[in-house]
């Protein structure tokens, strides 16, 4: 008859949700969505999820999610932990690079080294000294210690040989560098000259004053300066010069006139 009970479509209430259930459209009641019976005769999410506030829905929980290390579980899903984070990460001494990766922890984070010293694995171990220099270096007699830096709280060094000179400006004004050592100027003036030296070379001057051109002599003990040229080289007890050209050794000839030294001064005398 028109009178007679129809199955309700299929989502309708039509009662059903008295129980938690919709019309199956078959003229009975089923849980929406994802829930399933829960064997009361009411409706629940199946394990690992819970009800959300729309009809029928379920969403995954994480109580039954396992992530990998460097991973957590966020509403059921493996996310990528933060950076730093544990995640697992901490049972290899590692941490969270932040990309779901363990990226082993610097084992010298937390270690403090003296100065000139660094850590390598943990440990405070020297730092190395430049190239060609060693920490704690000693030198032996010719030697002096040429010093860059520090290793471990010891002086870097290297060995040089000990230079007393390298020009004659590092020496003494009556001194020159030879075989870089300082030694005294030598002079060969004669008992007739007063020796000076000085700005690293020797001068010989008459005890009387001086000659100041050259080839120029003391004569009688520097009373006198008298002119040789370059014939001749001293002068004898009477005033001659010694000749020293080839074939003449052994004669005098007589001082050659006082203007041919080519000086404006007069001959010094007493």
């Amino acid at each position: 008859s028109d009178m007679a009970c129809q199955n309700c479509s299929a989502g309708d209430d039509c009662g059903c949700s008295d129980y938690g259930k919709e019309a199956d459209g078959n003229g009975g009641c089923r849980c929406p969505g994802m829930k399933i019976d829960d064997g009361k005769g009411g409706c629940r999410c199946p394990d690992c999820y819970v009800a959300t506030t729309n009809w029928g829905e379920c969403k995954k929980t994480c109580e039954c999610v396992t992530c990998a290390k460097a991973k957590k579980c966020v509403e059921g899903e493996c996310i990528n932990c933060p950076l730093g984070e544990d995640c697992g990460c901490a049972d290899d001494d590692a941490h969270s690079n932040g990309s779901g990766m363990c990226e082993p922890n610097d084992p010298c984070a937390d270690v403090t080294c003296d100065a000139s010293w660094h850590c390598e694995e943990g440990e405070c171990v020297a730092d190395p000294c430049p190239s060609g220099y060693e920490a704690g270096k000693t030198c032996g007699e010719g030697y002096k210690l040429e010093t860059n830096g520090t290793s471990g709280g010891k002086t870097c060094g290297k060995c040089v040989e000990d230079y007393e000179c390298t020009s004659n400006s590092d020496c003494a004004d009556d001194e020159y560098c030879s075989a870089h050592k300082c030694v005294e100027v030598p002079c060969d003036c004669g008992i007739s000259f007063k020796v000076e030296r000085s700005n690293h070379s020797c001068r010989c001057r008459c005890l009387s004053g001086t000659c100041s051109v050259f080839d120029t002599y003391c004569w009688d003990e520097g009373q006198t300066c008298v002119y040789c040229g370059a014939a001749g080289s001293g002068v004898t007890s009477d005033g001659k010069c010694k000749d020293i050209r080839q074939g003449h050794e052994g004669e005098t000839f007589d001082p050659l006139p006082w203007e041919s030294s080519g000086s404006t001064l007069a001959p010094n005398e007493a």
